[in-house]
Order: structure tokens, then sequence, then C-alpha cells
């Protein structure tokens, strides 16, 4: 799995993850790996996703393929981004949409993370439901811990590069699926 974790404060808005991923029950240390980033650059912005390792292969190409779908501007603005990739996923890149239940409500992109952009921080989840957030925000299995330090650190002196590391650093430290080193980018936030 992953930690990513994203702060806004003081006019800027920074994203950071872990380098550690698996493939099957091994674990590929992140000072082992040459990439793919769990974090992006889209738009604007950049996106942090967590989950299967094919998700950034598959971000990237559609990138790439359809810039003009991304729009990280406001909640409303990504949901109808990931709207609009939704059919491009599930056509084009045959991702499952299924899942084990049978009461699912909408279809599935599998995919779950975190956006910043000049707008602000956001995170996303598979249904499409996207939330914007005021201070910090977590996803990933660390997500727990990440929280907890970030809260923790939020009002002391420091900037929110460093509170977005922190917090994935310790998540790293205590959830086993996520591991060092860390990576952040920042933007400047509009307000």
């Amino acid at each position: 799995m992953t930690t990513i974790a994203a702060v806004r404060k003081d006019g800027i808005a920074a994203i950071a993850a872990d380098g550690q991923v698996s493939q099957g029950g091994t674990v590929v240390p992140g000072t082992m790996r040459a990439g793919p980033s769990k974090i992006h650059a889209v738009a604007n912005g950049y996106v942090g996703v967590s989950g299967s390792v094919a998700h950034h292969s598959v971000l990237r190409s559609l990138w790439y393929r359809h810039p003009e779908l991304f729009n990280l501007e406001s909640t409303d603005a990504v949901f109808e981004t990931f709207r609009a990739i939704q059919p491009i996923l599930r056509d084009d890149y045959f991702v499952e949409t299924s899942e084990d239940d049978d009461d699912q409500e909408y279809e599935s992109n599998q995919m779950s993370g975190l956006i910043i952009s000049p707008a602000g921080i956001f995170s996303f989840f598979s249904y499409r439901e996207i939330s914007e957030y005021n201070r910090f925000w977590a996803a990933g299995s660390g997500t727990e811990y990440a929280l907890g330090a970030m809260d923790a650190l939020y009002e002391r002196e420091m900037d929110a590069q460093s509170v977005a590391t922190l917090g994935v650093t310790s998540a790293a430290k205590f959830d086993q699926r996520s591991g060092l080193p860390v990576e952040s980018f920042t933007v400047r936030l509009n307000d």
C-alpha cells in the first residue's frame, strides 16, 4: 500500500509519499526502486495515488493522452475530472470496476489518493468521492499514523512540506506497508 499526506499552511500546499511498494508478498524498499513515483505532476498540481503500482502507469498515460480532461481547480472540477476519465479507465485501461460488495452503488475506479493544486488540497476515493481540506489530510495504509503526527506538528513553527514529510515518516515507522524514503512537492496556493 502506501502513505500519502497533504498539508495546507502559510500559502503553500505540500504533498508527500513514502517510497516502498510490494510485489505480491515481497516488499520492495524505496531505496531499491527507480520508479515510478507515487506522486505525479498533473495539470497545475500533483496527484498522489495509493494502491496498485499499475495505477501510476495508468495515471501518467491518461495525463499524456488526455490532458484536457484534468482540472484540479475545485472539488467540483476534480469530481468532473474523475467522472470524465471513468469510461476511459474501464474501456481503454481495463480497470476491473466490480467489487465484492453486492450493494455497490457506483462503478469503482479502484483508485484513491490526494491532490494538491493552487486551489487547495483534495482527497479522492474509488467511487469519485472528492473532499477538500483546509489544514491537512492523509491517505493509504498509514493514514492514522500520518494524521496523528501532522495533528501534533501542525501548530509548530514548521512549513507545510516539513509537516507532510514528517507525517509520512511517522507512518513509515509504524505501518508495515509504508517505508522510507519520503518524496515531497509543493505549490503556492491562490489565496
